[in-house]
Order: C-alpha cells, then structure tokens, then sequence
C-alpha cells in the first residue's frame, strides 16, 4: 500500500509545486507497480515480495495506485498510467467486489490492515478511493468521447 500512496502522493506534489522530482518519483514508483502488479493478473499482493505460497491481498493498495496513475495520467497523457489504472480498478472489480452478497455492505474485500496479523477484510479507506477511480475514470472517458 505504501507504493499505492507513493504514486498518488507525489503525483499530487507534483500538481500542486511542478516541481519536476514530484513526478519524475511518482512515475518510477507507479512503473515498478505496473510491472509486479502484471505478474499475478492485476490481484494486487498485500506485499510484492512475500512468497508465492501466502495468497493476501490488498484491494485498497490497489485502489489507491489506481487514483494515483489516474492522476499521472492526467499530468503526462502517457497511456501507460491510464491502462494501469483501468486494469486496477477491473481486478478490484472482478476479485474484491463483492457484488453477489447482498449481506455485504464494502464496495471492496480482500483489504489488509496489517500485513503481520494475516487478516483480509474490508477497509473504508479503499472503498473511498475505489469509488475515487472510478468516477475519475469516468470523468476521463467522457471528455475523451466530446473531443472525438
């Protein structure tokens, strides 16, 4: 998750000063998350380097580097960002939403509190920033639609 605040957060320092170390950081980081986040479909680990045996998973690590390509997107055009983030946010949809339970009141499941206690659950925060893509994505899609 820390990679996921990483690009959104610099990507943000980087609007709000231009200055060109902000985003030059957030691209790096958001880079090295493409890159691992492709090597398991998108499901985004709680830890890209714990082993290959423990399946825990962070849906908010994921929503959260989603609004930050979002928002590198919109400072480079580079579509690299705007695929990553649409990728995000299709595998949160696909593995963490859990649509078919009516009982269950998260847009988001699959959250790691701490990686240490090994405990999957919810996390308001990543329905927060799940729900941020989304309507950023959106937002994105459909200024693309008026221009054509």
């Amino acid at each position: 998750r820390g990679q996921g605040w990483a690009i959104y957060g610099f990507a943000q320092s980087y609007q709000w000063t231009k200055e060109e170390r902000y985003l030059a950081t957030s691209k790096k980081v958001a880079d090295y998350f493409i890159k691992e986040a492709k090597k398991n479909n998108w499901k985004i680990k709680c830890d890209f380097r714990q082993p290959e045996t423990e399946e825990l998973y962070d849906s908010s690590a994921a929503a959260i580097a989603a609004c930050g390509m979002i928002e590198l997107y919109k400072e480079t055009k580079e579509e690299r960002y705007l695929d990553g983030a649409k990728s995000l946010i299709m595998a949160c949809d696909e593995y963490f939403c859990p649509w078919d339970d009516e009982d269950d009141e998260a847009l988001l499941n699959m959250g790691c509190l701490r990686y240490d206690e090994h405990k999957q659950m919810a996390l308001i925060y990543g329905d927060f920033y799940f729900f941020n893509a989304v309507c950023e994505m959106d937002k994105i899609i459909n200024n693309k639609r008026k221009v054509v």
